[in-house]
Parts: C-alpha cells; sequence; structure tokens
C-alpha cells in the first residue's frame, strides 16, 4: 500500500474508532473528542477524513452538522465552535470591543478561520464584509 494512501486510511480508522460497532476497538470511550489539524497535505482527502468523525467527537466544529448550526439563526448551537475563530471573539469580548452593530473586514475565506469567524460576527450583528486573500492585499496593510 502506498504510504500516503496509508496515512489516509490510518485517519479514517482513528475517526471510525470512536463510533460504536459490534466489535469495537478496546476502549473506544476513551477517546472523546478528535482535532484534526488542518489544512491537511494534498494527498489525504481533507473531506472524507472530516465526515468519518462523529459530530458528538468533532472537538474543532468542522463537522457540516456543527458548521450548519452555527450559520442559523434560531436554530440549535453547535456542539463546537472551531477553535481559532471562537478565540479571536472571546479576544474580542474580553476586549469589551463592541462588536453589534459594526462593519467588520475579514481577510480570508478559508473554512478554518475565514468563513467560520464571518458567521460568528454576523450572529453578534456585525456587517461583514468578505474579501479573499488572492487580491494583493498585503500591499495595502
Amino acid at each position: 500500500m502506498h504510504s500516503q494512501h496509508l496515512v489516509q486510511q490510518l485517519l479514517l480508522a482513528l475517526a471510525l474508532t470512536t463510533r460504536p460497532h459490534p466489535n469495537p476497538h478496546p476502549n473506544p470511550g476513551q477517546v472523546h473528542g478528535i482535532l484534526v489539524q488542518l489544512p491537511l497535505p494534498n494527498h489525504i482527502n481533507e473531506p472524507e477524513v472530516l465526515e468519518a468523525i462523529l459530530v458528538a467527537k468533532d472537538v474543532d466544529g468542522f463537522s457540516a452538522t456543527n458548521i450548519g448550526n452555527m450559520c442559523l439563526r434560531g436554530g440549535r448551537p453547535p456542539l463546537a465552535l472551531p477553535c481559532t475563530p471562537a478565540g479571536c471573539v472571546e479576544l474580542l469580548q474580553r476586549s469589551e470591543v463592541q462588536i453589534s452593530g459594526k462593519d467588520v473586514v475579514v481577510l480570508g475565506r478559508s473554512n478554518i478561520v475565514g468563513m467560520p469567524v464571518a458567521h460568528m460576527l454576523q450572529s453578534m450583528d456585525a456587517t461583514v464584509t468578505w474579501l479573499g486573500l488572492g487580491l494583493g492585499l498585503g500591499l495595502w496593510l
């Protein structure tokens, strides 16, 4: 088996050991959550790995269910929020920055930081504008 394929199979096996199974992995209850350090190398199918993780074990909040619940107004709250965006919002709140009613620019639209932080700020009644990093903004900052 090619080593790159083996790495993906090992990641998927780890994700699946947390699922109920007739012949479970020894001590499956020992795994309380999984955090996949993104981005993954190009040879690993990132969506397949993330989709294999149970929503209840998705401590980074990247599952479609968690992201969908984060983006919906008035729905169920997500079980977890993506860590870096949650940290950014926490920093603003602890600094007593008033977010409601503000115009906010988010640089970058990644699934890891840009998109989640934009939705979190929108949920706090900020008006959010997204700018992609491919616009040469580094020259203007």
